[in-house]
């Protein structure tokens, strides 16, 4: 029974390369013959293809015409060298060409319309890729990156791929002025390519159709306008998130002043954009999307203004020259990842209108050594602070309910590790009386069996009791000196007197130096 079921699996695996019975043999090219239509389709030979094929775009059989519409066949053909597709030809099946590792080259149809899944997987040395009209091209339908050739990576995994425009490497990439939508995974894995010029015709470019292109330096619009109105898929849609530089009629923009009346700052906007060093948001914003600034790390400093109710996904994850953060409190909710990576990060104002920290909204925030989380927040993400390496002092409001409980399905794992990986913690002041619900891996690896914990009086015996409280060093009670996190929005000042200034954490400044404060429930600089 085993030996029958082997046998079967070995002549499966044969069967891409064998002819069907009703395939003909016309110079050395097997086709499948369609006659009511007369069409015919390239599929495998007995032993393979080898070396350089040339496919006509009509053969003929028993004095009948056909025109060879579609490609397959050519499953795990070694020996393949090269191959020139014609005009002819509207589709490349699935697996086409898989596992033909040693093809070089590969000249398309302008008249392609779709390309099935995996057909130029494992195709290691695929490096040249020719075309001869870049608007069919982009009107190709590529079912995934692995249908597209320019995907093709060697056995190292590393991408070398080269798209030839009339024989004629494309270098500087401009796309059709009677194109509005670029499909997805259109240049994935372009290598070559190193400029890209958008025209104002472009609406909306799908997922991944510039994954990959590592050779990318800029990225060219003739007016700001054209690039605030594209929608991207996600942040592979965008060529600014390898190129770094977006350029408006030649001139680099490096200090943006987003218009007046501009609502919505829409995903993936100017991710990538390391040109970046300075933004002005208008009152008019009212919410930034998903990594709109993801990796802008030219940015120094932003100023998010008090419209602004929604703040997205990984919006300024890995802004690494921000030194501080003012969060308006006009928002709710920190979306998951928002600010992680952000490593030069050393001090983050949370208002008490922040209902919940998402995952991983803190992450890898490497310089942060203090957090003061609000009254207001009732419940904290998985990595929330996670790997934040130098956080010595927590402060967790009175409401907070539960820490990293919930499991994580991205990860596969437990959602616990709210400050996982923070080994320098030494003090956490937790005003929570009702224990907040965590898990045994919410300190994982941040050494809490050296630290202190701070809670109400009442409340330590029930810490005690309680994962992971249960492993600080000491539990001890708060006192009145304890660092507080209220009391920044609501300032209660004196009318005689100056206002007063507190730090971050809501502890009050008499001689504040250089940095970031509160000042009346604003921000206040001190340079």
């Amino acid at each position: 029974m085993i030996m029958k079921k082997q046998l079967l699996l070995f002549v499966m695996m044969l069967l891409p390369m064998v002819a069907s019975a009703d395939a003909v043999e016309i110079d050395g090219i097997y086709y499948e013959l369609i006659t009511k239509i007369r069409e015919a389709k390239v599929v495998g030979g007995p032993y393979g293809y080898s070396g350089d094929i040339e496919i006509p775009s009509t053969v003929v059989h028993n004095g009948v015409e056909y025109t060879v519409t579609t490609i397959s066949g050519f499953y795990n053909c070694e020996s393949l060298n090269s191959v020139i597709i014609p005009n002819s030809v509207k589709t490349i099946t699935n697996d086409a060409f898989r596992g033909c590792e040693n093809l070089k080259s590969i000249t398309l149809s302008n008249k392609l319309e779709s390309i099935g899944k995996g057909a130029f997987t494992y195709c290691y040395n695929l490096e040249f890729v020719y075309i001869s009209d870049l608007t069919a091209w982009l009107n190709i339908d590529f079912e995934e990156h692995t249908s597209n050739p320019l995907f093709c990576c060697n056995s190292k995994g590393n991408l070398k791929n080269h798209l030839y425009l009339n024989g004629k490497e494309l270098v500087d990439l401009v796309i059709p002025n009677n194109i509005s939508n670029i499909k997805k995974y259109s240049f994935y894995g372009c290598t070559g390519i190193k400029s890209v010029t958008i025209p104002n015709s472009i609406k909306f470019i799908e997922q991944s159709a510039f994954a990959s292109c590592s050779g990318l330096e800029s990225v060219h619009v003739t007016d700001l306008d054209v690039w605030y109105n594209i929608v991207f898929e996600d942040i592979y849609s965008s060529p600014l998130y390898y190129g770094h530089h977006l350029y408006i009629n030649g001139v680099e923009l490096k200090d943006l002043v987003i218009p007046n009346g501009t609502i919505c700052i829409n995903n993936y906007l100017f991710a990538g954009c390391s040109g970046l060093t300075s933004i002005n948001i208008p009152n008019s914003v009212t919410s930034i999307g998903n990594g709109a600034f993801y990796d802008c790390s030219g940015l120094t400093s932003i100023n998010i203004p008090n419209s602004v109710t929604e703040i997205g996904d990984s919006a300024f994850r890995g802004c690494t020259g921000f030194t501080s953060i003012i969060i308006p409190n006009s928002v709710t909710k920190i979306e998951e990842g928002t600010f992680a990576n952000c490593t030069e990060l050393t001090s983050i104002y949370i208002p008490n209108s922040v209902l919940e920290i998402g995952r991983q909204s803190f992450a890898g925030c490497t310089e942060l050594k203090s957090i003061t989380i609000p009254n207001s927040v009732t419940s904290l993400g998985n990595f929330a602070f996670g790997n934040c390496l130098k956080l010595e002092t927590v402060i967790i409001g009175n409401a907070m309910k539960t820490i990293g409980i919930y499991y994580d399905i991205y990860y596969s794992v437990p959602g616990g590790y709210a400050f996982a990986y923070c080994p320098e913690i030494k003090n956490v002041y937790c005003w929570a009386e009702d224990v907040p619900a965590a898990q045994e891996t919410t300190f994982e690896s941040s050494y809490i069996e050296y630290a202190t914990l701070h809670v109400l009086s009442t409340a330590i015996e029930a810490y005690k009791a309680r994962v992971p409280w249960n492993s600080f060093k000491s539990v001890v009670p708060l006192t009145e000196g304890d660092p507080k996190p209220t009391g920044i929005i609501d300032v209660i000042t004196d009318s005689n007197s100056k206002l007063e200034i507190f730090d971050l954490n809501g502890r009050k400044v008499a001689q504040p130096l250089k940095g970031l404060y509160i000042k009346n429930g604003k921000k206040y600089v001190v340079k």
